[in-house]
């Protein structure tokens, strides 16, 4: 499955760099070079040597779709990733991707980049998608930066609310 460098992820960052809070303090994880790819010069470029974050990695984006997920949980403050455009995949890269995520920790997901958001042949509500994979309903945004949608999410859980 071969990935491209996501139009609307770069102004998503510029436009959400606040939102987002990434620090010095963050570990970001990139469901796929591409991504990370695009993460790594804007960070680089738009915040100052002491904001940088304490690390940035990606993984391959057939290690996402995979059955087994080998990171940590509770491990990432940020994970940047792109859908599949099968449903089941999509939604086991999610829950893989919640379990990563730190308390209050933040998922910027993109849709699939064939069929322009569509998963299962069928365009889908992003929200509702990532509230499948262990979001909590109504705390996903979904924002259109012109070139496609991008949505985020926080980590929370009962404690949090």
């Amino acid at each position: 499955m071969a990935f491209q460098a996501p139009l609307q992820l770069a102004p998503f960052l510029d436009e959400y760099s606040s939102r987002l809070r990434i620090s010095s303090a963050s570990k970001i994880l990139c469901f796929s070079s591409p991504l990370q790819d695009v993460v790594q010069p804007w960070c680089s470029s738009n915040l100052d040597s002491h904001s940088q974050p304490a690390s940035l990695s990606s993984i391959p984006s057939t290690q996402a779709f995979n059955s087994t997920w080998s990171e940590p949980e509770s491990h990432y403050t940020h994970i940047f990733a792109q859908l599949s455009s099968d449903l089941k995949t999509s939604v086991k890269m999610l829950k893989f991707l919640h379990f990563s995520l730190v308390w209050k920790g933040i998922a910027v997901v993109l849709p699939p980049q064939a069929g322009e958001g569509e998963v299962g042949g069928e365009k889908v509500d992003l929200a509702k998608l990532i509230e499948l994979g262990g979001f909590e309903p109504g705390k996903v945004r979904v924002v259109d930066e012109g070139k496609g949608e991008v949505a985020f999410a926080m980590k929370w859980d009962l404690l949090s609310a």
